[in-house]
């Protein structure tokens, strides 16, 4: 039993085809699926910043040579409100693989898939009036 190479790496032109099925098949992302969009927007977008942009960016998951799914990480909200919102969105085939992976003996474990948080988590504000006495 060997190892298993689980590599973070920028996008190539062989994994747009992955992306034209996110963007076209209904539920394979998941809950997340917001309709149908335009299947050559992957190629568009990979021409402009080859998915390493400032705002907004893509990396591909690959295990064993093979893309899994992919990461992204993008800027939200705005003024001083900023944050990143950072997803993984894998392959029906690699969910829930950490049970295949603990049958082979390997201690390598993938993270199933779990539905976005775009809230932003910051402490309560106490809200006290230096003018407002106490009874």
């Amino acid at each position: 039993m060997g190892a298993i190479d689980i590599q973070l790496r920028p996008v190539a032109e062989d994994d747009l085809a992955m992306f034209r099925r996110f963007a076209t098949e209904p539920g394979l992302i998941g809950l997340d699926w917001t309709g149908f969009r335009d299947a050559q927007d992957p190629a568009r977008r990979y021409a402009t910043d080859g998915y390493l942009g400032e705002d907004h960016s893509r990396i591909i998951v690959e295990v064993d040579g093979t893309a899994a799914g992919f990461m992204s990480w993008s800027k939200q909200g705005f003024g001083v409100s900023r944050y990143w919102e950072i997803g993984i969105a894998l392959l029906p085939d690699w969910r829930g693989a950490r049970h295949r992976l603990a049958r082979s003996g390997d201690a390598v474990r993938l993270p199933a898939p779990t539905r976005r948080s775009s809230a932003s988590r910051r402490p309560p504000t106490p809200r006290t009036s230096p003018n407002r006495s106490r009874w």
